[in-house]
């Protein structure tokens, strides 16, 4: 029976809304030894992938999610598709945002790893990426 090599790196899943914002990240991370997969998040909001599929595929260790504009609006598809159908059980989720004093009263308690805002402080972001998807102390 085939078994898939084991892997001995990490992988990120990224999920935003800004190409550049997706390769700043991927090179944030590669550069750390870290492996990324990346999507976004209108590809999945308007049905042209399927998050499931997404996520089976790539069996990613932590996943950084973008809720944008308008905030109400993406995190309540982000809560319904992601968190309550439970994908994702063993993986640390990191939410990524540009208001972070908004998010933080819709998102009241959570399972969510991490909570960014931007400007992104990249020692954070690496740090919180670590500790979600290595295990590594912040």
């Amino acid at each position: 029976m085939y078994q898939p090599p084991q892997r001995t790196r990490p992988i990120v899943a990224i999920i935003n809304t800004a190409q550049e914002t997706i390769e700043l990240l991927q090179e944030l991370l590669a550069d750390e030894g870290i492996d990324t997969v990346s999507a976004y998040v209108t590809e999945f909001k308007r049905g042209e992938r399927s998050l499931e599929d997404f996520f089976a595929e790539h069996q990613p260790d932590a996943v950084m999610y973008d809720i944008a504009l308008p905030y109400v609006q993406n995190w309540r598809f982000f809560r319904e598709q992601v968190l309550a159908r439970q994908f994702l059980p063993e993986t640390r989720i990191i939410l990524t945002t540009t208001n972070r004093s908004v998010l933080e009263v819709l998102v009241g308690p959570t399972p969510v790893f991490e909570l960014v805002g931007r400007p992104y402080d990249l020692a954070n972001i690496l740090a919180a990426v670590k500790q979600a998807a290595c295990g590594a102390p912040e």
